[in-house]
Protein backbone atom coordinates (compact mmCIF):
# COMPACT_ATOMS: atom_id res chain seq x y z
CA UNK A 1 0.00 0.00 0.00
CA UNK A 2 1.66 3.29 -0.92
CA UNK A 3 0.66 6.52 0.81
CA UNK A 4 -0.20 9.31 -1.47
CA UNK A 5 1.73 12.67 -0.82
CA UNK A 6 0.38 15.07 2.18
CA UNK A 7 1.85 18.20 2.99
CA UNK A 8 2.30 19.80 6.33
CA UNK A 9 3.04 23.33 7.49
CA UNK A 10 5.40 23.71 10.01
CA UNK A 11 6.02 26.21 12.85
CA UNK A 12 9.07 27.27 11.89
CA UNK A 13 8.41 29.84 9.24
CA UNK A 14 6.81 29.79 5.79
CA UNK A 15 7.57 25.61 5.04
CA UNK A 16 5.73 22.16 4.70
CA UNK A 17 6.92 18.83 4.67
CA UNK A 18 5.57 16.04 3.37
CA UNK A 19 4.75 12.02 4.79
CA UNK A 20 7.64 11.29 2.38
CA UNK A 21 9.86 13.07 3.46
CA UNK A 22 10.35 16.10 1.26
CA UNK A 23 10.48 19.84 2.56
CA UNK A 24 9.44 23.04 1.02
CA UNK A 25 9.51 26.83 1.28
CA UNK A 26 6.55 29.12 0.15
CA UNK A 27 5.72 32.46 0.14
CA UNK A 28 2.02 34.05 -0.12
CA UNK A 29 1.44 35.88 -3.43
CA UNK A 30 -0.47 39.31 -3.58
CA UNK A 31 -3.87 37.14 -4.05
CA UNK A 32 -3.16 35.75 -1.04
CA UNK A 33 -2.21 31.93 -3.04
CA UNK A 34 0.71 30.23 -1.51
CA UNK A 35 3.58 29.63 -4.22
CA UNK A 36 6.43 27.24 -3.78
CA UNK A 37 10.01 26.92 -4.23
CA UNK A 38 11.59 23.71 -5.25
CA UNK A 39 12.09 21.45 -2.24
CA UNK A 40 14.95 21.34 -0.19
CA UNK A 41 18.00 19.00 -0.40
CA UNK A 42 18.55 17.82 2.77
CA UNK A 43 22.41 16.95 4.37
CA UNK A 44 23.39 13.69 6.31
CA UNK A 45 25.28 13.83 9.18
CA UNK A 46 28.40 11.54 10.22
CA UNK A 47 25.34 9.12 11.70
CA UNK A 48 23.03 9.12 8.48
CA UNK A 49 20.76 11.45 9.86
CA UNK A 50 19.15 13.91 7.60
CA UNK A 51 18.38 17.39 8.33
CA UNK A 52 17.44 20.72 6.78
CA UNK A 53 18.35 24.44 7.21
CA UNK A 54 15.39 26.82 7.44
CA UNK A 55 15.15 30.14 8.90
CA UNK A 56 12.32 30.64 10.96
CA UNK A 57 10.20 33.34 11.60
CA UNK A 58 12.75 35.60 13.59
CA UNK A 59 14.91 34.93 10.68
CA UNK A 60 17.63 33.12 12.16
CA UNK A 61 18.71 29.78 10.46
CA UNK A 62 17.80 26.34 12.73
CA UNK A 63 19.15 23.22 11.45
CA UNK A 64 16.67 20.17 12.41
CA UNK A 65 16.28 16.69 11.63
CA UNK A 66 14.10 15.54 9.41
CA UNK A 67 12.80 12.53 10.61
CA UNK A 68 11.38 14.78 14.03
CA UNK A 69 9.85 17.82 11.43
CA UNK A 70 7.59 14.81 9.55
CA UNK A 71 6.60 12.69 12.73
CA UNK A 72 5.84 15.92 14.44
CA UNK A 73 3.98 17.50 11.92
CA UNK A 74 1.92 14.36 10.93
CA UNK A 75 1.32 13.84 15.02
CA UNK A 76 2.82 9.90 14.68
CA UNK A 77 1.45 8.67 17.62
CA UNK A 78 3.58 8.60 20.54
CA UNK A 79 0.87 7.06 23.50
CA UNK A 80 4.43 6.41 25.96
CA UNK A 81 5.45 10.42 26.11
CA UNK A 82 9.15 9.10 23.90
CA UNK A 83 11.24 11.82 23.26
CA UNK A 84 13.29 10.34 20.50
CA UNK A 85 12.87 8.94 16.60
CA UNK A 86 13.34 5.65 15.56
CA UNK A 87 13.58 3.99 12.34
CA UNK A 88 11.43 0.87 11.53
CA UNK A 89 13.81 -0.30 9.19
CA UNK A 90 16.73 0.76 10.63
CA UNK A 91 17.90 3.64 7.37
CA UNK A 92 18.29 6.72 9.28
CA UNK A 93 17.81 8.19 5.46
CA UNK A 94 14.34 6.64 5.42
CA UNK A 95 12.43 9.51 6.70
CA UNK A 96 9.31 8.56 5.06
CA UNK A 97 5.79 8.80 8.02
CA UNK A 98 5.59 4.19 7.72
CA UNK A 99 8.74 3.88 8.82
CA UNK A 100 9.61 6.38 11.71
CA UNK A 101 8.24 5.56 15.33
CA UNK A 102 8.91 6.59 18.64
CA UNK A 103 11.33 5.39 20.42
CA UNK A 104 12.88 5.23 24.25
CA UNK A 105 16.48 6.35 24.23
CA UNK A 106 17.99 2.46 25.22
CA UNK A 107 16.11 1.45 22.39
CA UNK A 108 17.50 4.20 19.83
CA UNK A 109 20.90 2.38 18.72
CA UNK A 110 18.50 -0.74 17.75
CA UNK A 111 16.63 0.79 15.46
CA UNK A 112 18.99 2.82 13.68
CA UNK A 113 22.03 0.53 12.84
CA UNK A 114 21.73 -1.37 9.70
CA UNK A 115 18.81 -3.71 9.64
CA UNK A 116 19.69 -7.15 9.57
CA UNK A 117 16.63 -9.51 8.57
CA UNK A 118 15.42 -12.16 11.49
CA UNK A 119 13.75 -15.87 10.16
CA UNK A 120 11.65 -17.82 11.65
CA UNK A 121 12.77 -21.35 12.27
CA UNK A 122 9.49 -23.36 12.36
CA UNK A 123 7.63 -21.62 9.34
CA UNK A 124 10.85 -19.62 7.32
CA UNK A 125 8.96 -16.23 7.52
CA UNK A 126 11.59 -13.55 6.99
CA UNK A 127 11.52 -10.25 9.22
CA UNK A 128 13.30 -7.27 7.90
CA UNK A 129 14.52 -6.69 11.39
CA UNK A 130 14.16 -7.34 15.05
CA UNK A 131 12.07 -4.53 15.78
CA UNK A 132 10.14 -5.40 12.76
CA UNK A 133 9.71 -9.11 14.76
CA UNK A 134 8.79 -7.59 17.58
CA UNK A 135 6.22 -5.56 16.45
CA UNK A 136 4.49 -7.97 14.66
CA UNK A 137 4.45 -9.92 17.90
CA UNK A 138 3.54 -7.30 20.36
CA UNK A 139 6.37 -7.40 22.51
CA UNK A 140 9.77 -5.13 23.07
CA UNK A 141 12.66 -5.45 21.09
CA UNK A 142 14.69 -5.99 24.56
CA UNK A 143 12.66 -9.77 24.41
CA UNK A 144 13.54 -10.16 20.89
CA UNK A 145 17.04 -9.32 21.47
CA UNK A 146 17.48 -11.69 25.19
CA UNK A 147 15.23 -14.48 23.26
CA UNK A 148 17.26 -14.63 20.50
CA UNK A 149 20.63 -14.88 22.12
CA UNK A 150 20.11 -17.32 24.50
CA UNK A 151 17.85 -19.40 21.64
CA UNK A 152 14.56 -19.60 24.26
CA UNK A 153 11.65 -19.22 21.84
CA UNK A 154 9.37 -16.39 21.81
CA UNK A 155 5.55 -17.12 21.88
CA UNK A 156 6.27 -20.52 20.48
CA UNK A 157 8.71 -20.09 18.05
CA UNK A 158 12.43 -19.69 17.76
CA UNK A 159 14.18 -16.90 15.56
CA UNK A 160 17.52 -16.53 14.18
CA UNK A 161 19.44 -14.30 11.88
CA UNK A 162 18.59 -14.69 8.49
CA UNK A 163 21.21 -15.88 5.85
CA UNK A 164 20.52 -15.38 2.92
CA UNK A 165 22.64 -18.03 0.74
CA UNK A 166 22.33 -16.11 -3.06
CA UNK A 167 23.77 -12.46 -1.66
CA UNK A 168 26.50 -14.28 -0.09
CA UNK A 169 27.33 -16.09 -3.23
CA UNK A 170 27.37 -12.63 -5.52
Amino acid sequence: MSLGIEWREIPYGAYEVSNDAKIRRYMIDDAGKKVYYKPLTPQKSNLGDLSVNIIDHSHKVKKLQLARLVAEAFDLPNPNGYKYIGYIDGDRGNCTLPNLQWVQKKDLRVTTRKAMPVQCVETGEVFRSKYALAQKLGVSITRVRQCMAEGRSLKGYTFVMYENKEMEDK
